[in-house]
């Protein structure tokens, strides 16, 4: 791990698994709740989860859906069935359903009816997801051994016919002081795919640096611009500071070196992310 300017960084997720490790997730007895006998620990746990499937995948396997120990969704046999209409109405059902606790269900292949799901906390508190099938079948194809290196998520496990997993609070990456940040950054070269946050925000979902580019230049400009030209430079446009994280997705590259018009207030993570302030524009 690389810090800069240390003392004005607050890490606070310091038990954030390392990638290609599996956690070793625990349960803890409730007992009062026979429909919760038992909670998943968020210990490594990250703020998304990809979902090896879709509603292709269980629209006609009954589900029962849990975010922190409450039913936020189910449906029985017949109730959805493999049809193009009717499979986006089961995706629809289950973005809405997640969205109103605070989880976001992104479309990590064409679209929600199809392969796969992406969960992703906007929350700033820890969410405990479980997924009841009536049959474990899909859940023992897809989640059996060989497909841990690519589930970005440590803590999921499988218990009977359920999938659990923890969505770490999407702040808890890191927390970054912006006392004495600079209004710009630099970085040498800057490639790949990936995830932006802004203020905690996510802004653009796995996307290559051209997208990026597009995306805040058409988007964001009265809060943050970027240049690039081999090189990259963000600043900030706005009369107060903003965070930004990149999280990697997938192939990426960067070089940052620290210069006198850089922002101090900068941060690589374990995982990958790298994250940075940048002051007021005044």
């Amino acid at each position: 791990m690389k810090t800069i300017n240390a003392g004005k960084l607050v890490r606070v997720n310091p038990d954030v698994i390392s990638p290609g490790r599996r956690a070793k997730p625990g349960y803890q007895n409730v007992g009062e709740n026979p429909e919760v006998p038992w909670e998943i620990s968020c210990a490594g746990a990250t703020v998304e989860f990809n979902l090896q499937y879709g509603a292709n995948e269980i629209a006609t396997v009954p589900a029962k859906f849990y975010v922190d120990g409450n039913l936020i969704f189910s449906y029985a046999a017949g109730d959805y069935q493999y049809t193009f209409e009717s499979l986006t109405q089961l995706g629809g059902a289950v973005a809405q359903a997640f969205s109103s606790v605070g989880v976001s269900v992104l479309a990590h292949g064409l679209s929600t009816q199809r392969n796969f799901w992406r969960l992703v906390n906007d929350t700033m508190s820890d969410k405990r997801i479980r997924i009841t099938l009536e049959t474990n079948d899909y859940l023992i194809a897809h989640y059996k051994q060989d497909y841990e290196p690519v589930v970005n998520n440590p803590t999921w496990m499988l218990e009977g016919n359920d999938l659990v997993v923890c969505l770490r609070a999407k702040q808890e990456r890191f927390f970054i002081s912006c006392d004495d940040a600079k209004s710009q950054i630099h970085f040498d070269y800057l490639a790949g795919f990936w995830d932006v946050f802004l203020d905690g925000i996510l802004i653009v979902d796995n996307k290559d640096t051209n997208a990026i580019y597009a995306i805040i230049r058409d988007n964001y400009t009265d809060k943050i611009n970027i240049e690039s030209d081999g090189f990259w430079d963000f600043w900030n446009t706005d009369t107060i500071s903003h965070q930004i994280l990149l999280v990697p997705r997938g192939y990426n590259a960067y070089l940052y070196n620290p210069s006198e018009n850089s922002t101090p207030a900068y941060f690589e993570n374990d995982d990958g992310s790298i994250g940075f302030c940048l002051s007021a524009n005044h």
